[in-house]
């Protein structure tokens, strides 16, 4: 994965996310994760980039390693997220995925 992703002609940089990680630790923020910024604008339904939230918001929980939150708003992220495009957050949220759906199919007695 080199970092960015694609997303309607603009490149979001992934440092964007270990910059928020920064910016909360120098401001002594520690309460809340990073993600709760990007997760309140796609949830306020007047911003005009809810899928670019959501999007930012399922690279931020790819990089805390929370796959299931990951994929929630990478889904939520419509079109941003690009499932033809090959790396390893696009294979791990398709794998999350199916994992979830065999999950349904089959689940645990």
């Amino acid at each position: 994965m080199d970092g960015t992703c694609a997303c309607s002609g603009r490149n979001v940089s992934c440092g964007l996310i270990s910059l928020l990680v920064r910016v909360r630790a120098v401001n002594g923020e520690t309460s809340n994760p990073p993600c709760d910024h990007s997760e309140a604008l796609y949830e306020n339904e007047a911003f005009p980039e809810r899928e670019l939230a959501a999007l930012v918001a399922a690279k931020i929980y790819y990089h805390l390693q929370e796959y299931d939150e990951s994929m929630v708003f990478a889904l939520a992220a419509g079109k941003l997220f690009n499932i033809e495009q090959e790396g390893e957050f696009e294979d791990t949220i398709i794998g999350t995925a199916d994992a979830c759906r065999i999950w349904l199919l089959y689940p645990p007695s």
